[in-house]
Order: structure tokens, then sequence, then C-alpha cells
């Protein structure tokens, strides 16, 4: 008589403890392959201390989230200055490339 066949789940992901399956420590974790310059992966492991590419990897998907979130602080902390008013824009008249000021370029 045949085995049942095991059911998988509808994401298609083999929980931890199947045959295959990722072990306990890397639940949530997918395998993925890319093909990225070396010299980028060593750089970034080295500017982050990381042990291994994947933990560089890693950290540098991290440092891009803190990024994000710092970015939306501190837009959202200068609306909130700017909205007490007393700011002044002393690059309004700075010329950018082309010979257009800030205030006149289209974005």
């Amino acid at each position: 008589m045949a085995r049942p066949k095991k059911k998988v789940p509808s994401d298609g992901a083999l929980r931890p403890g199947a045959r295959g399956g990722a072990p306990r420590s890397a639940v949530g974790r997918r395998r993925k392959n890319f093909i990225l310059p070396q010299v980028k992966i060593d750089r970034v492991r080295r500017l982050l201390g990381a042990a291994t590419e994947t933990e560089a990897v890693e950290r540098a998907l991290d440092a891009v989230a803190d990024l994000d979130a710092f970015r939306r602080e501190t837009d959202t902390a200068l609306a909130w200055m700017i909205g007490r008013g007393g700011i002044e824009d002393h690059f309004d008249s700075v010329p950018l490339r082309g010979g257009a000021g800030r205030s006149q370029s289209s974005g």
C-alpha cells in the first residue's frame, strides 16, 4: 500500500520538521537566489562586520528599513516644525542645474 502524500500548505512552504523543510531556526525565511556583484557583497560584509554573506545581506536590508523609518520620522518632525512657522528657506534662490531657482523647478 502506498503512503499517503503529505499535505503541502497553500502557500507552498514546507513546515519545520517536514522532510526537506527548513530547520526550526529558519521559520519565516525563504531561500532566494540572486546574481549580485561579489565586490558589493564583500564591501557590505566588511562595512557591517558580518561573518557571512547571508548576514551581510540581512543586515543591509535591516539598515534600509531603519533608514526608511528614520526618514519618515524626520519628515514628520520637519512638517511639524514648518507648520509652527518661523522657518525661512534660505536656499530658495540658489540656482540649480540649468539656472532655474528651486522654487521654479518642476520637481
